[in-house]
């Protein structure tokens, strides 16, 4: 082997050993949790239920999985209208267009989880790190990101602690997004592995207070505060309810 070889790969392994520094999976579960905590983001009862009534199928429909917005009082409201206009059909699953495969399987990936802390974690964590270094399509910040085998050992915990030691990718290579929030990596140097930990936490936070994932459920009655009452009424029998 070439000196200047030698000589390059004992640099990228000091800098991959300053940047672990010592950091296990262990570690980063617990900064990770105290940062969403700052955020007074809980993983309790990841998904809200979404109950509508579709006068054709009104029982036997699967549960569909989805990402909606934070609150969902009101787009809970105009699915059940959808299908009382067009029953039998889908209705509006999905809020967004550009919702994308991998952030569909992700959801799947979250489900599967739903009562496992740790899990939810490592697939959040995983999920972020996939579209920065596991992605064919990915754009990696190698300015102000830290040398790539760092990164990706990170992602090794991730992916160990939620699948175990015989790990394979979530996620198909050429999925690019599978979270519906992804901050920018242009905005500050991150060096530490416990300045990326805290990045992604932020990231996660973000994401989960923007949107929640939803488990749509497809009941045999309507929900007693999604009915054809108009809007001024369903807001008065909605915070009713509250009291």
């Amino acid at each position: 082997m070439k000196p200047e070889i030698e000589t390059s790969e004992r640099e990228r392994q000091t800098k991959f050993n300053e940047f672990v520094d010592g950091w296990d999976w262990p570690r980063v579960l617990t900064d990770w949790n105290e940062r969403l905590k700052d955020f007074n983001v809980s993983l309790d009862l990841l998904f809200q239920t979404v109950s509508v009534h579709d006068p054709k199928s009104p029982t036997g429909r699967a549960p569909a999985l989805s990402w909606w917005p934070a609150s969902i009082r009101a787009p809970n409201k105009d699915h059940q209208k959808f299908l009382d206009h067009y029953p039998g059909c889908n209705g509006p699953i999905h809020l967004y267009d550009s919702m994308t495969r991998g952030e569909i399987d992700t959801l799947a990936h979250l489900w599967e989880h739903k009562n496992e802390p740790e899990k939810i974690a490592a697939i959040l964590i995983a999920g972020s790190l996939f579209a920065r270094v596991e992605s064919r399509r990915s754009h990696y910040e190698h300015e102000k990101w830290p040398l790539k085998n760092g990164v990706r050992e990170l992602s090794k915990w991730a992916y160990t602690a939620w699948q175990g030691t015989d790990w394979r990718s979530g996620w198909s290579s050429l999925n690019t997004q599978v979270l519906p929030v992804v901050t920018s990596d242009w905005d500050y140097k991150i060096d530490t592995m416990k300045a990326l930990v805290r990045y992604l936490a932020e990231e996660h936070a973000a994401l989960l207070c923007a949107y929640r994932p939803v488990v749509i459920e497809y009941m045999s009655e309507r929900d007693p505060f999604i009915a054809h009452a108009p809007d001024t009424e369903y807001e008065a029998a909605w915070l009713a309810s509250m009291k």
